[in-house]
């Protein structure tokens, strides 16, 4: 018998979890459709439910933020995320404190690359260097797309 108890709270404790969780959605909006191929690709990808779920709520309350800023998806560029990392949060409804880390942005950054790949959003253009040798340019692309530099990482080298 006190291992039904045991069982019983364990059950109800869960359930309780995805309740809440649920209800702590942020809404992403008109850009809803977006978020979930999103997380479909990382499905056919092999992650793990619970990386998806941090990465879904990210991607979220970025969303929500450009629905928020009317910053139309089209017109991201590379200020657009740092602009993110540094507004003074209400997307849930209410004042948090919001203090994104390095992985918090990548997740935004991989989650922009994703829609660039699916030829949503246009890549942003940006003049990195004004070199002659086409290799460079070459290069400069290769370290944006293959190992995943950011724009930004790749001028401030």
């Amino acid at each position: 018998m006190p291992n039904w108890h045991r069982l019983w709270r364990i059950l109800m404790s869960a359930s309780v979890v995805e309740v809440s969780r649920q209800q702590q959605l942020i809404c992403a909006g008109e850009l809803h459709p977006l978020v979930q191929a999103y997380i479909d690709h990382l499905l056919s990808k092999g992650y793990r439910p619970p990386t998806i779920q941090s990465i879904e709520g990210r991607v979220r309350h970025f969303c929500c933020w450009l629905g928020r800023s009317n910053i139309a998806i089209a017109n991201i560029d590379a200020g657009t995320v740092d602009q993110f990392s540094r507004h003074r949060c209400q997307c849930a409804g209410k004042c948090v404190s919001f203090a994104p880390n390095a992985r918090y942005v990548g997740i935004v950054h991989k989650f922009i690359d994703f829609l660039i790949e699916i030829d949503f959003v246009q890549r942003p253009s940006t003049e990195l260097v004004t070199a002659s040798d086409d290799r460079l340019l070459v290069y400069l692309d290769w370290l944006h797309r293959h190992r995943g530099l950011t724009v930004l990482t790749i001028r401030s080298r």
